[in-house]
């Protein structure tokens, strides 16, 4: 036994590194979410060989022996409120699976948490806080190089310009890019202080510049703070960290030095690139930005869920019907399942309970990151000035970020490097667990690990097949048939997934519009639309699909029915008020059909089927056709 003890370990301490590494990095085009999707599919199967593989080490013990410290009670406590307010959610499936497109329900926070906790004892077992720092750093380079290659049209994957020249690297969005960046920046600026050699140095001197780099083509204004302040920190406090040893003066200088130098590189990208200068302009012009209408709509909901919120991943469900009018005019519907604040996100969705808990959590992080500062003052104290600085970006960037699977994990890493005092670390001969409760965990983790790995393969094989279908909806009549054929696989794989439902739905209608005479796939797309309806985040979406096979039906009392449900959700949602005014004019409403136009119109003037049907109200033209879905 005593043989394999060190391959054990060195396995289990591998696999939490290559987990840190890879996560940010991983994507794939065979899924139709090429991004979250595999992000979380990962994270969740590798939690749990994680745990089996701790679980068996010969020595380790169970969860119950961690000490009771501020950081881990604050971890459990924000998991509990998670909790509960899953429990008390507004859609309990979503809050605990989470969204399509974020997938960070109770499920993910509960990942993390595990993964938190691992990493604490692979650090007690190995005690090496470095390793940690330079994957998570080396993996941030890994990001920023490649988003250079996108800005620069060097990137051998044609991707759709959903963003502009805003590169979204590995992480599927630019702001996701810059976010996760603000964390790594800071720790690649600690490593170059801490080593010793200049090649070795100047390996991490060129990582920083090519984050620097990455993070100024992803345009991200939050992080763009973010860095700005946690580095001025760095260099600014560096130096008093040494004023008993005699350098003061020379570390002083090298730090006046390199706030130079970084102010003046970011000056020049700021000269050279338009697009830099009228992006980094535009953050004082608040009264221009939608975000100040979203964070004054998200206190609707927060009054409307005080206490434990309206559940996690649930935000656009709840926010939609509180959207104001100049946010409907200023961004036309858009999907809205964040406030672009992670503070007000937490506190609409898991209510002031949840709020609490990540502020008590926040609060703990730096009072034992600042401690960790004081007692390292005599050794190495530049790591936990840089490891408090990447907390102190990520504190920031959230005020107009939000987390997601990649930030949070990072966000949970660092929050290892914090709670793990090196005087505190204890050694693999020191841990110890009863063999009868080994073995009763790793049954448990066993069967869990069976479910998890069963249910995640259903995931990826129901989002691939999604992709297969969708790439067919473009093409000729018997390539939507196959497509139908394949998204009803994907709506049985997953159940619980309203996306797919949906898809499908809105396959079947663009099948019916293509059949002369025939009715049937009308009748589908209603059958799928409302089954899309369960588990939903978007409900809107389904009552206009629902609304406008009924119009085909010429069904005009269902359809207005469906609109007006809709409508109860999205107010101002100018396709559903425009099939309302259609269902109206089909029952003899004229006057009352055009105010529903009118009102359309005066939250998209350019809405080609309200010009159309205003034209046909006042006496112009003929109905037009229902070709457009949302």
């Amino acid at each position: 036994m005593k043989e394999k003890e060190p391959f054990l370990y060195k396995l289990f301490w591998t696999g939490l590194l290559l987990l840190l590494f890879f996560l940010p990095l991983v994507f794939s085009t065979s899924f139709y979410r090429s991004f979250e999707t595999i992000k979380s599919s990962l994270l969740r199967i590798s939690i749990i060989l994680l745990l089996l593989t701790w679980i068996v080490l010969p020595k380790a013990r169970d969860f119950s022996s961690f000490p009771s410290t501020p950081i881990i009670r604050a971890i459990l406590l924000f998991l509990l409120s998670s909790f509960i307010s899953s429990l008390l959610s507004i859609a309990p499936t979503l809050s605990i699976f989470g969204i399509y497109e974020r997938q960070v329900g109770l499920i993910g926070v509960l990942a993390v948490t595990l993964f938190f906790l691992l990493l604490i004892e692979g650090l007690k077992i190995e005690g090496n806080k470095n390793s940690v720092v330079k994957i998570m750093a080396l993996s941030g380079t890994i990001v920023s190089l490649y988003s250079l290659l996108q800005y620069f049209d060097l990137d051998p994957i044609a991707w759709p310009k959903a963003f502009g020249d805003r590169p979204f690297s590995t992480l599927g969005h630019p702001d996701f890019l810059g976010d996760l960046l603000a964390l790594v920046i800071p720790l690649s600026l600690a490593l170059c202080y801490l080593e010793k050699g200049w090649r070795k140095r100047s390996v991490w001197i060129f990582s920083i510049l090519i984050q620097l780099g990455g993070l100024l083509v992803s345009q991200t204004r939050g992080a763009w703070i973010a860095v700005t302040v946690s580095i001025a920190t760095f260099f600014l406090l560096e130096p008093f960290l040494y004023r008993k040893k005699g350098v003061f003066q020379k570390r002083i200088i090298i730090s006046l030095v390199s706030l130079f130098f970084f102010f003046s590189l970011t000056g020049l990208f700021l000269l050279v690139k338009p697009e830099f200068r009228f992006r980094a302009a535009s953050i004082l012009k608040i009264k221009e930005q939608t975000r100040i209408y979203l964070w004054r709509d998200s206190f609707k909901v927060i009054k409307k869920y005080p206490i434990f919120g309206s559940g996690p991943e649930t935000f656009r469900l709840s926010f939609m019907p509180y959207k104001g009018i100049e946010l409907a005019k200023m961004e036309k519907n858009v999907n809205y399942d964040n406030p672009h604040n992670n503070y007000l996100y937490i506190w609409a969705t898991t209510g002031t309970l949840g709020l609490i808990t990540y502020l008590y959590l926040l609060f703990c992080s730096f009072r034992e990151g600042i401690r960790n500062l004081k007692e390292n003052i005599a050794s190495n104290p530049t790591l936990y000035l840089g490891i408090l600085t990447s907390l102190e970006a990520y504190c920031i960037a959230m005020l107009t970020g939000f987390d997601t699977i990649t930030t949070i994990f990072y966000f949970y890493g660092i929050i290892v490097l914090i709670a793990v005092r090196d005087n505190h670390l204890v050694k693999k001969d020191q841990i110890t667990k009863p063999k009868h409760k080994r073995n009763f965990l790793v049954m448990i983790v066993i069967i869990l690990s069976g479910l998890i790995i069963y249910d995640t393969s259903r995931v990826l094989l129901a989002d691939h097949l999604t992709l297969k279908a969708l790439k067919l909806v473009g093409k000729k009549p018997p390539h939507l048939l196959k497509a139908r054929q394949i998204l009803r696989r994907s709506c049985n794989l997953l159940p619980r997934e309203s996306f797919y439902r949906l898809q499908l739905a809105m396959v079947n209608l663009k099948i019916g519009r293509k059949e002369v005479g025939k009715k049937d796939s009308f009748r589908e797309a209603v059958h799928w639309g409302y089954l899309s309806l369960l588990h939903s985040w978007a409900p809107e979406n389904s009552y206009n699909v629902i609304s406008t096979a009924y119009l085909n039906l010429r069904d005009c009392r269902s359809a207005e029915w469906a609109c007006r449900r809709g409508l109860e959700v999205d107010p101002y949602n100018y396709p559903l008020r425009t099939n309302l005014a259609i269902s109206l004019s089909c029952q003899g409403k004229r006057k009352e059909a055009l105010n529903e136009v009118i009102k359309a119109l005066s939250i998209d003037p350019n809405y080609s089927l309200a010009i159309k049907l205003k034209k046909f109200l006042t006496g112009r033209s003929e109905l037009p056709e229902l070709h457009h879905q949302p």
